[in-house]
């Protein structure tokens, strides 16, 4: 499982992770059509966050490269 969030802020989009390597995912998002280029990606359970850049997009699977990868990290919803 996965979440998909903004530099624009707002609601978390849920995603599934697939084909999860050290440097890169699949990321299944039906029914999603405005993803941009980059945007943060929350892995859980993992305790993962990951700026991402999209590499490929092939219906509702998206191919991501990670560019900064931390750790460690759960995510929070502001208040």
């Amino acid at each position: 499982m996965g979440r998909v969030i903004f530099s624009e802020g707002g609601n978390p989009v849920h995603c599934i992770v697939n084909k999860f390597t050290e440097r890169s995912a699949t990321l299944s998002m039906t029914g999603w059509m405005g993803l941009p280029s980059e945007f943060m990606l929350y892995i859980e359970p993992d305790s993962i966050r990951t700026e991402c850049r999209v590499i490929l997009r092939k219906g509702s699977n998206i191919e991501v490269e990670f560019l900064d990868v931390e750790h460690g990290v759960r995510y929070k919803q502001s208040a």
